[in-house]
């Protein structure tokens, strides 16, 4: 997954897509093994004092 931290915000993205990130800066493909199974995008958001609480 990703965690992101803000200005008061931390944000996490939780997933089971094959090879993602990678290469965001370049053009990103879904791949094709992603297209046999069932994927997964699970966005988080919370205060940043309840990061802990949260993720654990």
């Amino acid at each position: 997954g990703i965690l992101m931290v803000g200005k008061g915000r931390t944000v996490w993205l939780q997933h089971c897509v094959p090879r993602f990130p990678r290469r965001l800066h370049k053009r990103y493909k879904y791949p094709t093994s992603g297209r046999e199974n069932a994927q997964l995008f699970l966005c988080i958001t919370v205060p940043t004092k309840n990061t802990s609480e949260v993720i654990g």
